[in-house]
């Protein structure tokens, strides 16, 4: 939001054409799906992706592939 010099999540929700509830979920890490990332993203036009979320490694715990 800093990038795009956006104040207030409804301003950003308003920008990408969804609910402001939608961003606070997803700005703090709660019910959201990656529609939600691509909805943001597309919104926001000139940020990367990566600069919507980070990766938290976890230690000590195994990674499950399939």
């Amino acid at each position: 939001m800093k990038e795009k010099r956006i104040q207030s999540q409804k301003e950003l929700a308003d920008l990408v054409g969804s609910t402001e509830v939608m961003i606070s979920r997803f700005k703090t890490n709660t019910r959201y799906d990656i529609t939600t990332l691509f909805i943001i993203n597309r919104g926001l036009k000139n940020v990367p992706m990566k600069n919507l979320f980070y990766v938290q490694e976890i230690r000590g715990r195994a990674i499950q592939q399939n």
